[in-house]
């Protein structure tokens, strides 16, 4: 059985979705927009139409990408 949990901290609301996995509740970060309703016994297609959705929100480049390696016959710089 799945379902969606909100919880308030420090006046915002944040949404999980909480499943039981093997004897253990998981719960699965969703973000602070409300998630379309009813909140409780969600199908498993649901379930993972909402894990989805997370997935996508969580890819990001990274935010200092590995330089090539090799030599370079231009150097630039970008003195202030």
């Amino acid at each position: 059985m799945a379902y969606i949990r909100e919880r308030k901290i420090a006046n915002k609301v944040y949404y999980y979705l909480g499943e039981k996995v093997s004897g253990k509740v998981r719960e699965t970060y969703l973000g602070t927009k409300p998630p379309k309703k009813p909140w409780k016994g969600l199908t498993a297609e649901r379930v993972e139409r909402e894990k989805q959705k997370r997935r996508r929100h969580i890819v990001r480049p990274s935010p200092n990408p590995k330089l090539p390696e090799g030599k370079f016959a231009v150097i630039l710089a970008d003195p202030p």
